[in-house]
Order: structure tokens, then sequence, then C-alpha cells
């Protein structure tokens, strides 16, 4: 197996257990991605920045997904694409920082959240890793 497949091998095999593991406070991770998506498709306008942020933890998930098909497809990253996967990194970062100034640091985020961390550092290399050059076509 070539190295850039079992980097995205090992990324959707982190990415896929980082699910199955506790990552909020009672909740593992397949719960609270229902519970982002739940956010996502009710829209309150009330709410409309809590939709923006949670929402965006459901789209981020489903946009990894589209990451790892095109690693596994063998295609290089665009800027555009590393820009945006960074951007998703840092989206899924932010919520250590947003959970430990509002709840203390360690209070209730769990190991999944690391794992699916992880996951997203680890795709974020890859695209990096494996970007366009000026020549590359692909």
């Amino acid at each position: 197996m070539n190295p850039r497949r079992v980097l995205a091998l090992s990324t959707a095999i982190i990415f896929a257990v980082s699910f199955l593991l506790p990552a909020y406070t009672t909740f593992n991770g397949f719960s609270c991605f229902r519970m982002c998506w739940g956010i996502l498709v009710k829209l309150p306008p009330e709410k409309w920045s809590a939709w923006l942020y949670y929402g965006g933890f459901a789209v981020s998930n489903i946009l990894f997904v589209g990451f790892l098909a095109l690693a596994f497809a063998g295609r290089t990253f665009s800027r555009g694409c590393i820009v945006l996967i960074s951007i998703l990194c840092l989206h899924v970062l932010s919520w250590l920082v947003v959970d430990s100034v509002n709840y203390g640091w360690g209070t209730n985020i769990r190991i999944g959240y690391f794992v699916w961390l992880l996951a997203y550092i680890l795709q974020t290399y890859t695209c990096m890793k494996f970007r366009k050059t000026s020549g590359a076509a692909g």
C-alpha cells in the first residue's frame, strides 16, 4: 500500500472510531453529530449564531468524508481545498476553547473529541502533503 492510502485509511479509521467513543459529557461522537444535525435542519431563528456554529459541525463532518474520498482517489488538493479543510479543523479545535471558557478546562470534553480532532489534523496534513503544484494535473 502506498503511503497516501495508508494515511487516508488511518484517518478514516480514526474518524470512525471517534464516533463510537464518549465525546462530550455522556454523549458519544455519533450522538453529538445527531444533535448538531438536528440543530442544522431546524434553523431556529432566535438562535441563529448557535445554528451556524453547531450546524457547522454537521457540515464539517459531511465535507470531511468528501475530503477522505478525494484522498483515497489519489487526487491532489487545490489551495482552496487546503484552506477549507484548515478552516474546518480550526472550527473543530474551537470547541475545546469554547467549552473551556464556558465550563472550565477538562470538565465536559471526553476522549472521543480528541480522537475526532486528531482525524481533522491528519486530514489537514494529508491535504497539505498532497497539494497541487504549479505543474501537477489532477
